[in-house]
């Protein structure tokens, strides 16, 4: 059987196989044929990997604090609101502020005065305060994300006599 024509001829020269040995040990860097310069290329490049890491798993974090923190004090105001309107708008009785101090725990120091008023035929409830992720508080301050402010609005509730 008669074997294809060798293009490159690489088949009937010896010297020309050994060359393209030697070039595949080139491409995959064995031995002393690295070039100079390319040691510890490997460990910046991980270094770099591992802090973007980080990087992004604290920015994470950050988002969910503030976001927890901002569906908290949202929960506190609505329920508040509520219980003031359901005893027929009276703050002072539900002791609003106090209520909502309370149920923020720690977090409940920290905040503005909250303010519980009556507005026609609503009870409005706003609770403002700095959020806890301190990165949202350093960097979004431009955007407003350094602060939490919720107003619940519920409608009071009033008893009607029978007609």
């Amino acid at each position: 059987m008669k074997a294809a024509p060798d293009p490159a001829g690489t088949r009937a020269d010896p010297a020309m196989r050994a060359t393209a040995r030697g070039a595949g040990a080139l491409r995959a860097g064995r031995g002393a044929s690295r070039e100079a310069g390319e040691d510890g290329s490997s460990a910046i490049t991980s270094v770099f990997g591992v802090l973007i890491f980080l990087g992004f798993l604290m920015l994470a974090t950050q988002v969910l604090l503030h976001l927890y923190a901002t569906s908290t004090v949202s929960a506190v105001a609505f329920d508040t609101a509520r219980r003031a309107a359901a005893e027929g708008a009276d703050c002072a009785s539900v002791d609003a502020a106090q209520r909502i101090r309370r149920s923020l725990g720690d977090y409940g120091h920290v905040i503005d005065d909250p303010v519980c008023t009556t507005e026609g035929e609503d009870t409005v409830v706003t609770v403002t305060g700095p959020t806890p992720a301190r990165l949202a508080d350093a960097f979004g301050g431009g955007v407003g994300l350094d602060r939490i402010e919720r107003t619940a609005r519920v409608r009071t509730e009033q008893f009607r006599g029978a007609p």
